[in-house]
């Protein structure tokens, strides 16, 4: 009897990590930061909360709090080390309007690749 309910919460936290997998992706497809950032802050209360994550990162909880507000901006090495411990991880996939370029290289649509902040826009005007 034990066993089988240890097998259905092991079955419970996969769908979470997968539930949780799917929405970060979607805000990211969405190039919704907000969004983004809502989500994480969801799954980390949902997997053990903030004083749990920022330990198992290495990081101030202070900091976290702050990091993952919809205002956040963590750096590469900060979303990595914190994604981690929550069962994720980030992956790199080939954009669906990736065009071929030519003998020399590739092109990629404007808009492919067009990334904005406050501070700086990436689009080539």
């Amino acid at each position: 009897m034990q066993k089988s309910v240890l097998a259905a919460e092991r079955g419970a936290a996969h769908t979470s990590v997968d539930d949780a997998a799917s929405k970060l992706d979607a805000a990211l497809a969405a190039e919704d930061v907000k969004m983004f950032m809502q989500e994480l802050n969801r799954v980390i209360k949902q997997r053990g909360g903030f004083t749990a994550a920022a330990r198992a990162a290495r990081l101030n909880r202070t900091a976290l709090y702050k990091i993952v507000s919809e205002e956040g901006n963590p750096a590469l090495n900060t979303l990595v080390a914190l994604l981690g411990p929550l069962g994720l991880r980030l992956s790199i996939k080939p954009i669906e309007d990736f065009v071929a370029g030519d003998a020399t290289g590739a092109e990629l649509k404007a808009d492919a690749y067009a990334v904005s902040t406050d501070r700086v826009s990436l689009r080539e005007e």
